[in-house]
């Protein structure tokens, strides 16, 4: 089941020409900026082990370790 996420996940991401047109309109928004913690690097550090962390919510398991 999550092996079919992922997939769903990448292809979405891949092969979405709607997604693409996005992203050449905002191609330099981040994330950080946007909520205004852009300086706060605790912050950037807290995300990217919620990330890198299989166990959490986001639901991908070890996927983001593996890439």
């Amino acid at each position: 089941m999550q092996e079919d996420n992922l997939k769903f996940l990448e292809n979405f991401i891949c092969n979405n020409k709607e997604l693409q047109q996005l992203e050449k309109m905002f191609e330099k928004f981040n994330i950080f900026d946007c909520l205004k913690l852009s300086r706060q690097e605790i912050r950037h550090s807290n995300f990217l082990a919620w990330l890198l962390d299989p166990k959490e919510t986001h639901g991908l398991g070890d996927y983001f370790l593996k890439e």
